[in-house]
């Protein structure tokens, strides 16, 4: 399968027209189309993986790796609790030691 037709293939899963992932990334109108006979950029093939929520791994080659699968499992929960989401960009404005305390307290509630 060809970078072009795993493209497609995401496109008609996702229930998006290769025209609007074109636009929604930025892309000129048959960035896509061209995609087979020119070589292609790798920050916009950046985009279309994350468009998608995957991997560029994926994106090229169509094969997974469990440590990306479950990257992504993880940042689609995250992304998915705003409560989490909230308290990220809370902690992200802390200093490292009070983020280090953070992660003390993480660690001693979790454990058995």
């Amino acid at each position: 399968m060809t970078l072009k037709d795993r493209i497609k293939e995401l496109c008609e899963k996702n229930g998006v027209t290769m025209n609007k992932l074109e636009s929604d990334c930025g892309f000129g109108r048959g960035y896509v189309s061209k995609l087979e006979k020119s070589t292609p950029n790798s920050q916009k093939l950046q985009k279309i993986a994350d468009y998608f929520n995957i991997s560029l791994d994926y994106l090229m080659t169509g094969e997974t790796n469990q440590h990306t699968d479950k990257n992504l499992c993880l940042k689609s929960r995250i992304e998915n609790d705003t409560e989490l989401c909230n308290a990220l960009e809370k902690y992200f404005k802390l200093s490292d030691a009070k983020k280090k305390h953070i992660l003390e307290l993480i660690h001693f509630l979790s454990d058995p």
